[in-house]
This record gives C-alpha cells, sequence and structure tokens, in this order.
C-alpha cells in the first residue's frame, strides 16, 4: 500500500492599501500609502503597473498615477490589491519678470509682468500689496514677487525681483568768485560732481551747448 499525503489548504495572501492624506493634492506635495491586509510575509509596490523598489509597509508618493500592492506568502501564494488612484493637480507655475532694467534714476518708476495659471497676488518685501493684475507699476525701491492660485487651489510663489535706485548725484559748479569778466576776456567753469554721473552737458541761458 502507498503512504498516505496529507494536503494543507494555505490561504492567499488579501493586500489593502489605505491612504494616510489626501487622494489630490497639489504639484510639489505627497501623500502616503500604507499596507495593510494579512498574510504579506513579501510585498511589493506597483506605480501604473511597474514595480518600484521600495518594500517598507509604508510609501510616500508625490506623483500622479494608480498604484497597486502584491503580497506574498512564504509558501508562494500571491495576491493583488485593487487600485488606488492618486490625482497630481499642476502648480501654477508663478513667474515675474521687470520690463527693463529693474534699476532707475530716483522718482523714476518700474513695471514688473507676471504670468502664470491663476489669479495674483503681489508682495513688497514679503508683504501682501493690494494689486491682483498680472502687471505691477511702482517707484518705491525693495524686494517684489507674485503669488499665483490655480483655479484648483494649488499656489505657487515666484523668485523675488530687488528694484533700486541710483544713488543720487550731486553737480556744483566752480570758478572765479565773482565770476565776471571784461569783454574779449574769459574765466574758467568747472563741474563737481558727488555720486555716480559719468556724463554731464552744459547750458548757457536754458540753451545747450
Amino acid at each position: 500500500t502507498s503512504d498516505s499525503v496529507q494536503l494543507i489548504s494555505v490561504p492567499n495572501p488579501t493586500p489593502q492599501i489605505t491612504v494616510n492624506g489626501p487622494v489630490q493634492f497639489c504639484e510639489g506635495d505627497s501623500t502616503e500609502l500604507q499596507a495593510i491586509g494579512t498574510g504579506g510575509d513579501q510585498l511589493q509596490w506597483l506605480w501604473n503597473g511597474a514595480p518600484l523598489p521600495q518594500d517598507t509597509t509604508a510609501l510616500t508618493i508625490g506623483d500622479a498615477g494608480t498604484y497597486q500592492l502584491i503580497y506574498t506568502t512564504v509558501f508562494g501564494c500571491t495576491d493583488t490589491s485593487l487600485l488606488q488612484t492618486i490625482q497630481v493637480d499642476p502648480s501654477p507655475n508663478a513667474d515675474l519678470q521687470p520690463a527693463g532694467i529693474p534699476v532707475s534714476c530716483q522718482g523714476d518708476s518700474a513695471l514688473f509682468l507676471a504670468t502664470g495659471n491663476g489669479t495674483y497676488a503681489w508682495l513688497f518685501n514679503g508683504n501682501p500689496l493690494p494689486d491682483t493684475t498680472s502687471f505691477l507699476y511702482t517707484s518705491d525701491p525693495g524686494n517684489y514677487s507674485v503669488v499665483v492660485t490655480s483655479p484648483l487651489g494649488c499656489v505657487d510663489t515666484s523668485v523675488a525681483f530687488s528694484y533700486a535706485w541710483f544713488p543720487p548725484s550731486t553737480l556744483t559748479i566752480g570758478g572765479p568768485s565773482p565770476a565776471f569778466a571784461c569783454p574779449g576776456q574769459s574765466i574758467d567753469l568747472q563741474a563737481q560732481i558727488l555720486g555716480n554721473a559719468n556724463q554731464i552737458q552744459w547750458y548757457r541761458n536754458d540753451s545747450l551747448l
């Protein structure tokens, strides 16, 4: 007679995914997937059907797509969880550029142009301004940036630009005192500049020389 063989039925694992955070979030944020269920002696995460290198029970993700979990028992039985879909909303991509050189003479103004997918809020030295348009005229030196909020509520802040004035220059005219001469004679006048001016222009009776 042959020997008897005892067959043991081993249950399949039951992988499940729970999300410790939002399933929809803005670009640059993240959420955590947690592996739960029973029979997971070995686990494998899948993203859009492709295996991920992580083999931990908690998985921090920032990419949109579908995620699954495969459990494998010590007996080689496997099972795959249901799909978990993660949605990532795009950044509004705030960008700020000066219209020209962001340095001018005292009393002049500068123009900043903003781009981005959403509504605009301007910052001056980190403090909010009331302006909500895609452009800003200013005559105040300092640091400017723009915050763009997308229709989905995602927020992005541009790199700050600094607007500055050229240091004011002082010009005086030096010469003999009192400054007069007889007909046919001449006197020397000398311009004295204090500041960064690199060009001067002489006038006589408001007429250009």
